[in-house]
C-alpha cells in the first residue's frame, strides 16, 4: 500500500534469514496465495491503490522508472509451487507438511494502522492453501526494534520512503499517526 500524503509502503516482509523464506519459489507461493485487491476492498482502501513485490524507491513512485507488474492472485500456482517444494497435507489435516513440520510461521504485526485486520485477511488467504500463520501483534516500539533487528519470520510492517532513489526505515510511534 503506498500513500502520497505520507509517502510509505505497508506489506508483509517475509525474512529471508528464516529457513522457510530462503527459496523464492516459496516466498512466490505466499504472494500468489493472497488475493491483495479484495484485501484493499475489505481494508477500505482506494481502487486505485497501487500493488507492489518489491519495496519501491521514490523514482518509481513519481513515475521516473518502471516498476516490475506485481504477481497475480493465483492460489492454484501457489498450491503447485508448495506441492513441488516437497510441502503436502500428507495427514489430511488442513495444513501443508513436509520431514514430519507443518508449514506454519507467525507474522508479526503493529498494534496500528489496521494492520491486524490486514494480518487476519492474510491469514485466511494461506490457511486456503495450506499454510498456519499464526499472529503476534506488538506494540510500536517493540515492533520497529524486532523488525530492525531481523528478529521476526514475517512482518506486516510500515516503511516510510526517503529521497529518490531510496527508503529508510523509520521508527513506529505513536506521534506518527
Amino acid at each position: 500500500v503506498y500513500d502520497s500524503m505520507e509517502p510509505h509502503v505497508t506489506g508483509i516482509f517475509w525474512n529471508q534469514r528464516q529457513p522457510l523464506f530462503r527459496r523464492p519459489e516459496i516466498r512466490r507461493a505466499l504472494t500468489l496465495a493472497i488475493n491483495r485487491r479484495e484485501m484493499y476492498q475489505v481494508l477500505n482502501l482506494p481502487e486505485r491503490t497501487p500493488l507492489f513485490d518489491v519495496i519501491p524507491t521514490m523514482r518509481q513512485l513519481q513515475g521516473a522508472e518502471e516498476l516490475p507488474e506485481p504477481l497475480p492472485y493465483d492460489p492454484e500456482q501457489a498450491k503447485r509451487l508448495l506441492g513441488e517444494a516437497g510441502w503436502r497435507d500428507s495427514d489430511g489435516d488442513g495444513l501443508r507438511d513436509r520431514d514430519g513440520k507443518t508449514l506454519r510461521f507467525t507474522a508479526v504485526v503493529w498494534a496500528g494502522w489496521g494492520l491486524e485486520n490486514a494480518a487476519v485477511y492474510i491469514q485466511a488467504q494461506l490457511r486456503r492453501v495450506g499454510i498456519q500463520m499464526e499472529i503476534q501483534t506488538l506494540e510500536g516500539s517493540v515492533m520497529n526494534d524486532r523488525f530492525l533487528a531481523g528478529e521476526f519470520e514475517a512482518a506486516i510492517y510500515r516503511i516510510i520512503l526517503g529521497n529518490l532513489n531510496d527508503y529508510r526505515l523509520k521508527p513506529i510511534d505513536s506521534d506518527f499517526d
